[in-house]
């Protein structure tokens, strides 16, 4: 099974989208404002994070980032 992590924060609609798509198989959730106040340092994240203009959720799976509109889409889901 992959190892799926999430960087989300409330409020999200695409977050809770993503969410729902690894929900049958499990993730780790990673709070996302910690990262953006830099109480959390993974320079790798905000990496991704400015790489999509700062647009949540982070999503990596197996160690690699994932578009999280390609994630949606893959789930059946509309991205808007």
């Amino acid at each position: 099974m992959a190892k799926v992590i999430l960087w989300t924060q409330e409020d999200c609609p695409l977050c809770g989208k993503v969410k729902a798509a690894y929900a049958e198989n499990g993730y780790e959730e990673r709070n996302a404002q910690e990262l953006i106040r830099g109480d959390n340092v993974d320079t790798d994240a905000m990496t991704q994070l400015a790489m999509q203009n700062m647009q949540l959720p982070i999503v990596m799976v197996d160690g690699e980032f994932v578009d999280p509109r390609a994630v949606i889409s893959a789930s059946g889901e509309a991205a808007a």
